[in-house]
């Protein structure tokens, strides 16, 4: 009797062995196909490890946006969203000059979830780069923007992004700004 109740213990222990394995592999299988179906620059830059990675700045303005907006949607675990989510305070260092780039794109936007993200880029660019008030045209496309946008939740976000646009640049010196507090930032962590 003791030795079928241990292969009848075993059996279980296996069986969840056997599940946990698989929904490992399912998991695994999942996030490595997220890559493949990526376009090809965010595929390429990507895989390359962070050490052999290109500067984000040797890519056109729109591949930068593509990169960019494939973190955002690939990858949803907590380290690579910091590692996107801060991405947009780097696109944003491109100044105005990326503005067609990124109001083309944003006219291009498939749901509310990338448009707020490339919201995020917008608001960092008025705050730190580039008077957006001075702008009508980006205005217009942020509020048609917001006009496509059906969930409550991001279209708010993205209401008082612009808001924060319009009330105009947080930094008395736009182009430096960002550098200056993030360089402020950094020593206040020291003197801690």
């Amino acid at each position: 009797m003791p030795a079928k109740e241990e292969s009848v213990c075993a059996r279980s222990v296996g069986r969840v062995g056997v599940a946990a394995g698989l929904l490992l592999v399912l998991t695994w299988s999942a996030c490595g196909g997220c890559v493949d179906r990526m376009p090809p620059v965010c595929r390429d830059y990507y895989r390359a490890s962070p050490e052999e990675r290109p500067d984000l700045f040797e890519y056109t303005f729109e591949d930068q946006i593509e990169i960019y907006l494939c973190a955002q949607r690939a990858f949803k675990l907590p380290f690579f969203y910091y590692e996107s989510s801060s991405q947009y305070m780097t696109l944003a260092r491109n100044g105005c000059a990326m503005l067609p780039a990124l109001v083309a794109r944003l006219d291009r936007a498939e749901d509310d979830s990338i448009r707020t993200v490339l919201f995020w880029v917008f608001q960092e660019l008025g705050a730190f780069y580039c008077d957006l008030r001075e702008r009508p045209e980006v205005i217009f496309a942020l509020r048609r923007a917001i006009g496509k946008m059906s969930g409550p939740l991001l279209r708010d976000s993205c209401e008082k992004a612009l808001a924060r646009i319009l009330d105009g640049p947080a930094a008395s010196f736009v182009g430096e700004g960002r550098e200056a507090d993030l360089e402020a930032d950094r020593t206040d962590e020291f003197d801690r």
